[in-house]
């Protein structure tokens, strides 16, 4: 077999093959665009005592979050400043989501181990959507508890 031969086989599976792959797509995310608009992010951390014996307080963070094409994006606070959060990562078509939660610290009372104000910190949350509510749960480090609501 030629390559010209070859070449032109490849080009016709996959024009037989296009169709499906595009509607794949456009049906994902025709299901990803289901969660989009505008959601409330309230992220609930719990007192915490460390592995040094320190005491963490608890604290609640309320953001707005926007969800555009199954990608949410939510910030509390001024982006790179102290006591501020950043929420963001794909829905999946099921309303799975594994965010990511960037931030600085605030006030060392309510930081794990009294960290200064302004540490870089993150975690992931597991989180699941549904049509008008939502919601995770931290990861790694203290426990935390985020809720998802659309207005």
């Amino acid at each position: 077999m030629t390559p010209v031969t070859r070449l032109v086989r490849a080009t016709g599976a996959l024009r037989r093959l296009l169709p499906a792959l595009l509607a794949t797509t456009a049906g994902g995310a025709t299901a990803q665009a289901a969660f989009d608009g505008t959601w409330q992010a309230t992220v609930v951390c719990s007192d915490h005592q460390s592995a040094s014996g320190m005491v963490a307080k608890g604290y609640t963070l309320v953001m707005d979050a926007t969800v555009r094409q199954g990608w949410l994006d939510g910030q509390y606070g001024k982006p790179g400043s102290a006591n501020s959060l950043r929420l963001s990562g794909a829905i999946q078509a099921d309303g799975q989501a594994i965010l990511m939660a960037e931030g600085f610290t605030g006030n060392p009372q309510y930081s794990i181990d009294r960290v200064p104000s302004s540490s870089r910190y993150s975690y992931t949350l597991k989180s699941r959507f549904e049509a008008r509510r939502g919601s995770g749960q931290r990861v790694e480090g203290r426990p935390c508890e985020a809720v998802f609501v659309r207005p």
